[in-house]
């Protein structure tokens, strides 16, 4: 099991990206949270098995308009458990 950090950069805020993450990544039953930054960025932390993982950033990399990720920032490591569930944070 892994964990991802992600800083997606890019048509990301206000355009549903958070709800987009959400949905894919519960259909994959993965677990974390996503949350919108101060700077324009959205951030994911997610855990799950590793090939899961890397389909859900591969999907949201060709997300649909007017969705357009330009960048993604990815940092890897163990997962840490303890996360249930998914998360949008406000």
């Amino acid at each position: 099991m892994k964990r991802l950090h992600a800083l997606f950069r890019g048509r990301v805020q206000g355009v549903n990206f958070r709800r987009h993450v959400g949905n894919l990544a519960s259909d994959r039953g993965l677990c974390g949270r996503v949350r919108n930054l101060t700077d324009g960025t959205v951030e994911m932390i997610v855990e799950g098995d590793e090939g899961s993982l890397q389909a859900l950033v591969g999907d949201l990399k060709s997300s649909p308009p007017p969705i357009r990720v330009d960048e993604v920032q990815e940092s890897w490591s163990d997962a840490e458990g303890g996360i249930v569930g998914f998360k949008i944070v406000r």
